[in-house]
């Protein structure tokens, strides 16, 4: 873990991102499954990159390889929670667009982005 005065607010909120998107991942959809379109991959790309960018603040870059691990096997379980409820269904699309937002929140997080947390911490009294 990066040494933060509020590591533990800091990784609290990341916990309650992961459980949103496990939320929104298992909850019924509203639209019937026909008119899913490519923003969904987007939007998978997106959630995921911006949990490992957000861990990769928290934790140094070991750790946040671990836990890009994690999100990984979480967005593979969800699909296949997925495929066990009657309005979702298993995509490929979707764990792949999971596994490639991730890598690019970790490439931005050791790319410089990754000292968000100190950077915020540092300008808040």
């Amino acid at each position: 873990m990066r040494p933060l005065r509020w590591a533990r607010a800091w990784l609290t909120g990341g916990i309650a991102l992961v459980l949103l998107v496990v939320f929104l991942s298992v909850r019924p959809s509203s639209e019937p499954l026909s008119s899913v379109e490519h923003s969904d991959k987007f939007a998978h790309l997106l959630a995921y990159g911006a949990l490992a960018l957000w861990f990769s603040g928290v934790f140094r870059t070991p750790g946040s390889l671990l836990v890009a691990g994690a999100l990984i096997a979480l967005g593979i379980a969800l699909e296949g929670v997925q495929a066990l409820l009657p309005t979702r269904s298993v995509d490929v699309g979707d764990v792949l667009a999971n596994a490639l937002g991730v890598g690019l929140g970790v490439a931005a997080g050791a790319m410089g982005l990754g000292g968000w947390c100190r950077w915020i911490e540092n300008r808040v009294l």
